[in-house]
């Protein structure tokens, strides 16, 4: 198998995850009293949409290559980009509690995708 499908599971994530940051911006921009309330006026949540659409579109790619049950846990590397990414945007503190379920979720990621994937 060639790295093409890994790819797609990287881009993937990082799509899901900038999405997920962008709706956090999306929230902090609504909650201040002199934004706009439509939503769609607020750009930070459209992009948070496209950048979710494009993530639909990568994550059918690597169903392609691999089986749900494997792709899928692969996915929780998602939690680890946003916290990581969420501490750098928006200075929020990462308990130890955090970094040891980060290390959980690696550990179950190793775990499940070893040998299952070729």
């Amino acid at each position: 198998m060639s790295n093409l499908p890994i790819f797609y599971v990287l881009v993937t994530i990082l799509l899901t995850s900038v999405s997920q940051l962008l709706q956090k911006q999306a929230a902090v921009e609504l909650n201040r009293e002199d934004a706009p309330k439509p939503l769609l006026s607020n750009i930070s949540f459209v992009l948070s949409g496209v950048f979710l659409g494009a993530s639909l579109i990568t994550w059918l790619l690597v169903l392609k290559y691999f089986d749900v049950s494997v792709a899928y846990p692969l996915l929780s590397l998602n939690y680890i980009v946003v916290l990581v990414l969420a501490s750098i945007c928006f200075g929020e503190q990462i308990p130890t509690k955090r970094w040891i379920g980060v290390g959980c979720i690696i550990t179950g990621v190793i775990l499940l995708a070893t040998g299952s994937i070729q």
